[in-house]
């Protein structure tokens, strides 16, 4: 079942970002796929607590940190 739904939004991205790079996509069409995009990212970064959130950003903040660490 999964494969079903993968396959239709992995051609309609790739086609989205083939016009994308030939600069084919009117500007109002990008503003309101961009939007879409950061509102399901900011739905999936949603949690039902304040403790729950924080450890998320705490974690996140962790690991953005780790990888400015230069390897010795």
């Amino acid at each position: 079942m999964e494969k079903v739904i993968h396959v239709p939004y992995d051609v309609t991205v790739k086609a989205v970002l083939a016009s994308l790079e030939r600069n084919l996509l009117p500007d109002p069409v990008l503003r309101r796929l961009t939007r879409l995009l950061l509102a399901g990212r900011l739905r999936s970064c949603y949690r039902p607590s304040a403790s729950d959130q924080l450890s998320d950003l705490l974690h996140f903040a962790h690991c953005a940190f780790m990888s400015l660490d230069p390897p010795l």
